[in-house]
C-alpha cells in the first residue's frame, strides 16, 4: 500500500493556489491553503471516478486537513474570546 500511496501523488494533481499566503515562515500552509486544498480533493472525490484506494488515501488527507482547519479556527475563536475580555476590563477611551 505505501507503493499505492506513492502513486496517488499522481493520480491527485496538486494544487497550487498563488494568491494564498504561507502562515509563517517556516512555510507552513495557511488556512486559506488547506481549505482550499480541502475544497479541492472534495470535487475530485465527487466525479466519483478515483479508484477505491486512491479515494481512501484522498479522504484520509481530507481528513487531516478538516482537523488542521478546525484547530485554526479553534485557536483564533480563543484569541477573539481573549481580545473582548481584556476590552471588557479596560474600556475605550476615546480621549485618550
Amino acid at each position: 500500500m505505501n507503493d499505492r500511496r506513492r502513486d496517488c501523488s499522481v493520480d491527485l494533481p496538486h494544487v497550487f493556489y498563488w494568491g494564498l499566503a504561507m502562515s509563517d515562515a517556516n512555510n507552513t500552509p495557511s488556512f486559506e491553503a488547506k481549505l482550499a486544498e480541502l475544497e479541492a480533493l472534495v470535487r475530485q472525490m465527487e466525479q466519483g471516478s478515483m479508484p477505491l484506494d486512491t479515494s481512501l488515501d484522498a479522504f484520509e488527507k481530507g481528513v487531516q486537513l478538516a482537523k488542521e482547519c478546525h484547530a485554526i479556527l479553534d485557536s483564533a475563536s480563543q484569541k477573539v474570546t481573549e481580545i473582548k475580555q481584556s476590552g471588557e476590563q479596560a474600556p475605550f477611551d476615546p480621549e485618550a
